[in-house]
């Protein structure tokens, strides 16, 4: 009798997450939103899904009012078919198609109109790379807190220079620094990778299209790792998520990056220790 040696291959999302994990994710059962699709965001919903993100009755909700245009292509996980398709709903797709058990939900709008839906959710993350978008969100998240009604975690992240560094900043209910902590006042930026004198060069915009920040895609890559580095020791020990600030660059040669490190809170900070309105 001559026996053939076969192969069964598992196709059970969860199988397929910790395939090659030493335990199982901690990301598997928890709710994450995602605000911003574009460059980083969409990095950031795709390996959140293959990390465990969206499984169990427990959604993934991708939040942008933006479309996919022929100058987000560079940069962006999608295809040119998706261009003038809203950002939300085609990367909602997009992250569909890795497995057909995957649930997420791509919602066309700006963040601050559907606030009161995030705090369903047991993580955030500020993919927008965008400084006042990130402090907005920050001013809800800690003054909720501290009316204590719960609001989850939110991990910003942010692209310096042009491309020249990537950063992460976890914000929880702790004795740390919030996002306006490290930016007390205009201009200035506590955990600073870029050394004195590296300016960011800002294109001027073209006809139907605002000013922007050129940088290519290992940026925003960089950027995505460490927000799905972050959120997974933090789902893994929420308590002791490891450095609420991280840091990562690109070009040594013109960044001094700070270590990775729990930053205080600054006594005056107008968002978490100044008066509640």
């Amino acid at each position: 009798m001559t026996l053939d040696r076969g192969l069964a291959d598992s196709v059970a999302l969860p199988d397929l997450v910790n395939g090659r994990l030493s335990a199982p994710s901690p990301l598997i059962g928890k709710a994450v939103a995602v605000v911003g699709a574009g460059a980083i965001g969409s990095r950031v919903c795709l390996e959140l899904a293959r990390s465990g993100a969206g499984q169990s009755q427990r959604p993934m909700l991708i939040i942008d009012g933006d479309q996919f245009s022929t100058a987000n292509f560079g940069r962006h996980v999608l295809p040119v078919s998706a261009v003038r398709l809203a950002k939300a709903g085609a990367l909602a797709a997009e992250v569909r198609r890795l497995h057909p058990d995957l649930t997420v939900e791509g919602v066309a709008t700006d963040v601050f109109g559907v606030t009161a839906r995030l705090q369903d959710y047991d993580l955030v993350i500020d993919a927008t790379g965008s400084t006042p978008v990130g402090l907005r969100l920050n001013d809800l998240a800690v003054t909720t807190r501290r009316l204590g009604k719960p609001f989850p975690p939110v991990i910003h992240a942010a692209i310096h220079g042009n491309g020249l560094a990537a950063q992460t900043v976890l914000v929880t209910r702790s004795a740390h620094a919030c996002l306006k902590c490290l930016r007390p006042n205009h201009g200035e930026l506590k955990a600073n990778p870029l050394k004195p004198g590296v300016t960011t060069a800002v294109e001027s915009g073209t006809c139907g299209d605002g000013a922007h920040i050129n940088y290519a895609a290992p940026a925003p890559m960089l950027a995505a790792t460490l927000v799905v580095q972050a959120a997974l020791e933090w789902a893994a020990a929420p308590d002791m998520p490891g450095p609420r600030v991280r840091t990562r660059v690109l070009d040594l040669e013109h960044t001094a990056p700070p270590k990775d490190r729990n930053w205080p809170i600054e006594p005056l900070c107008p968002a978490c220790q100044g008066p509640v309105t």
